[in-house]
């Protein structure tokens, strides 16, 4: 009998055991021959063994999503001895505690568009049925076979097995590769804008350096358009400040607004006043005007103790009355992150600068 007669011969193995029947076959016909030929059949027992005691279908082994997002699990068919599919049954298990079975999706899988009966069954918590019977058509291939669709409804840290309760290929009890799904922490987007407190068109600022401190901390800078986000912010408490290290142009036009407002020849708006207290000791006036005049001629290079060239608000402030003494917030607080949060904007204030 040749090698080539003895694969033809191969179907009147069972199929559950089919692999070692054609292993045990090829060992007869072989113990015949040379010992260069029983070299060979050790690396072919490897291969066959190998391939007898893989999984039929394998689950991913790790998958992970956020609460109330939805995921598609992938389960794939192993047929790498491309034997033809005629049938295929599972039962699929998972905790209902923390998934919620929404459908089972074939797009893209071997069997997509195939003539195949198939029928499934994800209204039971916690248990989905899928059945496939060949019907015009056979084919034999191998890889993805089906997605699972779910809707994550447990809590950060929980977790649930997805496992193959059981699994006939062919009608034949089939092996199975179980995986293991893991509710991610949730994740926020924090988003704004950073503008200048002038009246200068398009008054956006750039390389604004954004800090957000507390539970995690992470830093970012705005855009050519003032722009700024934190995508991905687990819940928590959080501060967020913005800075920049840019020195500022003044002149003296700027100082003299300055003692002009402090003697009310003219009013300076809300925004103007905290510009005009260059020395941030909550008040303006002379020694302000001072630190500015000497900054413009070159005699100091600091318009206060800190070298803070820029101040930065989160709101805008249209009521200054009780000024001085000026008090004003420069951050934005999050108690308990538990969404996205837009329009986390501030505003600018260039120390001293009082003149446009």
């Amino acid at each position: 009998m040749s090698l080539n007669s003895l694969f033809m011969n191969k179907g009147d193995c069972h199929a559950a055991s089919k692999n070692i029947c054609l292993l045990f076959k090829y060992g007869v016909i072989m113990k015949k021959n040379s010992i260069i030929k029983k070299s060979i059949i050790v690396v072919f027992a490897v291969l066959i063994t190998a391939e007898a005691f893989a999984s039929r279908f394998i689950i991913e082994p790790s998958s992970t999503q956020s609460q109330t997002q939805s995921i598609s699990i992938p389960l794939t068919l192993n047929n790498e001895l491309s034997e033809d599919i005629l049938s295929i049954e599972l039962q699929i298990g998972y905790d209902p505690n923390v998934l919620t079975a929404t459908g089972l999706s074939l797009n893209g899988s071997v069997l997509d568009n195939q003539d195949y009966l198939y029928v499934s069954n994800t209204n039971i918590p916690g248990t989905i049925y899928a059945i496939f019977a060949s019907s015009t058509d056979i084919h034999n291939a191998s890889g993805l076979l089906l997605n699972l669709d779910f809707i994550v409804t447990g809590s950060a840290g929980e977790t649930s097995d997805i496992s193959i309760v059981s699994a006939r290929f062919n009608n034949d009890e089939a092996t199975a590769l179980d995986g293991i799904f893991t509710v991610a922490d949730n994740h926020y987007v924090i988003s704004g804008h950073v503008s200048s407190h002038t009246d200068i068109p398009n008054r956006h600022l750039q390389n604004v350096v954004m800090t957000l401190s507390g539970t995690y901390s992470y830093s970012t800078i705005t855009d050519a358009s003032g722009n700024y986000a934190f995508t991905s912010v687990p819940p928590g408490s959080y501060t967020l400040t913005a800075s920049k290290t840019d020195d500022i142009s003044l002149d003296l036009a700027d100082a003299i607004k300055i003692l002009k407002g402090a003697v009310k020849l003219i009013n300076l708006n809300c925004y103007e006043q905290i510009a005009a207290d260059a020395y941030i000791d909550g008040y303006f006036g002379a020694f302000d005007a001072s630190k500015v005049a000497h900054y413009v001629s070159g005699l100091g290079n600091c318009l206060n103790n800190d070298c803070l060239f820029w101040l930065f608000i989160p709101e805008e402030i249209n009521n200054c009355e009780t000024w001085p003494l000026i008090e004003i917030e420069h951050s934005r607080h999050f108690n308990d992150l538990n969404g996205d949060v837009s329009g986390q904007d501030f505003i600018g204030i260039g120390c001293g600068d009082v003149s446009q």
